[in-house]
């Protein structure tokens, strides 16, 4: 089988393939891209035929087919963030880490310990990926390789700007002799106040995330679901009417309206998807800077929006049905 997925990998172009195999080391994922992409895209190709062949029992091939290929490309965007949120969720816990790990390093170093031996004893399992890192660079640097690039390397392996510019200036300092215990604890220091700020960024923008997810969720369904009740409402007047449309200058409530409320109630399921969809994009770009991070939100918004309009169709229709009665 194996053999089997890294063969289907091959319908993947090439730069895609290269860019998802560095996400996945990355997120610390040890499989291989092609065999985790040749997965995906046999069980979204089984998705796919299991929905069309469902669907063809009961004659409705075209809907099953339209199905089915939602259900493929939901399965290959499944695969994708998940490898991509565990890369963020990596990227996090060794930024959160790194300040502690650069202050004991310079404490070691004070203490008269080489800048190996001092990243040695740096390693502690808090740290989460930077003890890996550590583990991983300590080990290299037993071999063939030389400890600054080794050093370098570790930047390499998370997606991390900040670990990466810090290990740059670890490497400039040692190369140039400086004083790296006090260049350490200067970076630590400047990592945790961009963090503080960067925190405090997020608090300010909480206010606009909770007014989009307060329109998506609650606004945008209970007008929709008002919309659906009005159409009813007239369209069972004009079934109802035997006044002429001129008469009484009354042609909005009883000319011909061609939409009904089942129209309009698919129109809405389709329009609170896309846009649940949308607002997750805004969320990221307000939290987190790129719209890709707030994809995580996309479960939450979907199911929640579709629920609360299934819920306010129920309370509209019954409370407007009996406050007429």
């Amino acid at each position: 089988m194996s053999k089997l997925y890294r063969t289907l990998a091959r319908i993947y172009p090439n730069p895609y393939k290269n860019r998802f195999a560095k996400m996945m080391i990355f997120a610390g994922m040890t499989e291989d891209a092609n065999l985790y992409l040749g997965k995906a895209l046999v069980y979204s190709t089984m998705a796919f035929f299991a929905t069309l062949a469902i669907s063809s029992l009961f004659g409705y091939i075209l809907y099953g087919a339209i199905i089915g290929l939602v259900l493929a490309v939901l399965i290959q965007f499944l695969s994708y963030t998940k490898a991509f949120f565990r890369m963020d969720a990596r990227t996090k816990k060794a930024e959160a880490s790194l300040p502690d790990a650069l202050q004991l390093m310079a404490s070691n170093l004070r203490a008269g310990m080489t800048p190996y031996q001092a990243m040695v004893l740096a390693k502690r399992k808090d740290f989460g990926p930077i003890e890996e890192e550590f583990s991983y660079a300590t080990t290299k640097a037993l071999g063939n390789e030389s400890f600054t690039q080794v050093l370098l390397n570790i930047g390499k392996r998370i997606n991390s700007a900040t670990l990466e510019r810090a290990m740059k200036l670890i490497i400039s300092s040692l190369k140039s002799g400086g004083h790296l215990a006090n260049l350490l604890e200067e970076l630590a220091r400047d990592i945790s106040e961009t963090r503080s700020l960067r925190n405090e960024i997020i608090t300010n923008t909480r206010t606009y995330t909770m007014f989009i997810l307060f329109a998506v969720i609650f606004g945008a369904p209970l007008l929709f679901s008002i919309s659906i009740h009005f159409v009813g409402v007239v369209n069972n007047m004009q079934a109802k009417s035997n006044i002429a449309t001129s008469d009484f200058g009354l042609g909005l409530l009883i000319g011909q309206l061609d939409i009904t409320p089942e129209f309009l109630g698919q129109v809405s399921v389709v329009t609170l998807t896309v846009t649940s969809f949308l607002a997750c994009f805004l969320i990221g770009v307000i939290s987190q800077g790129k719209g890709k991070y707030g994809l995580k939100y996309a479960p939450i918004l979907i199911g929640g929006s579709l629920l609360m309009f299934f819920v306010a169709r129920v309370v509209v229709s019954s409370l407007f049905t009996s406050l007429i009665g």
